[in-house]
């Protein structure tokens, strides 16, 4: 069963979810193990059966992995956009009258923002 439910796991990206998973489908093989039992077949032949039951860990875990999908919270990468290019505004107003300084200080504030969300999108 151990061997079933780490192929799934693998399937699912969202390692949040792993455990409650784990718990829910290892819940399901077991409930099934005690009815199989109570039909009188063997522990072992009982467990195969639950376990072929479920189908192919692979599969199974595949199609779990879409209903558990991370989900990017646009809202927030919305509002860290609108206030970094807030920030690059006020900069520019304030730096453009020294010399000499503005230019670099405007690079590097875009550049940080750039390298900031390409980080944050991965």
């Amino acid at each position: 069963m151990e061997e079933y439910l780490k192929t799934l796991l693998e399937q699912i990206r969202c390692k949040k979810a792993h455990a409650s998973i784990y718990h829910e489908i290892r819940g399901h093989i077991e409930e099934q193990v005690a009815d199989n039992i109570a039909e009188d077949m063997s522990k072992d032949d009982a467990l195969k059966a639950a376990l072929n039951d479920m189908g192919d860990p692979v599969q199974t875990g595949v199609e779990m992995d879409q209903l558990h999908r991370p989900q990017m919270a646009w809202r927030i990468i919305v509002a860290i956009g609108i206030l970094t290019l807030f920030s690059i505004l006020i900069q520019y107003l304030v730096t453009r009258y020294i010399p000499d300084n503005n230019a670099y200080f405007f690079r590097h504030h875009i550049f940080n923002a750039i390298i900031s969300f390409s980080v944050n999108a991965k």
